[in-house]
């Protein structure tokens, strides 16, 4: 069982590569990525959470995120 956490980071970590290092919930989901994986990526700090719909690599810079998933501040 450890040894398949891994790969699914692996995995989960090229979809969000692919799509540019921002994902909406929904869109990870369906790009095949388990809702457990999402958490556990993000409890362990590769993923953060951008705004209420949208996870981020950690690794991907600011400044390549469009801004239309930015949000605003308060």
């Amino acid at each position: 069982m450890k040894n398949s956490y891994p790969k699914r980071f692996e995995k989960a970590q090229k979809i969000f590569r692919d799509r540019g290092g921002v994902l909406k919930t929904g869109e990870a989901l369906s790009g095949g990525i388990h809702p457990r994986t999402l958490y556990e990526m993000q409890r362990s700090g590769i993923l953060e959470q951008l705004t209420r719909v949208c996870i981020g690599l950690r690794i991907c810079r600011h400044s390549e995120i469009p801004t239309w998933y930015q949000s605003p501040s308060r």
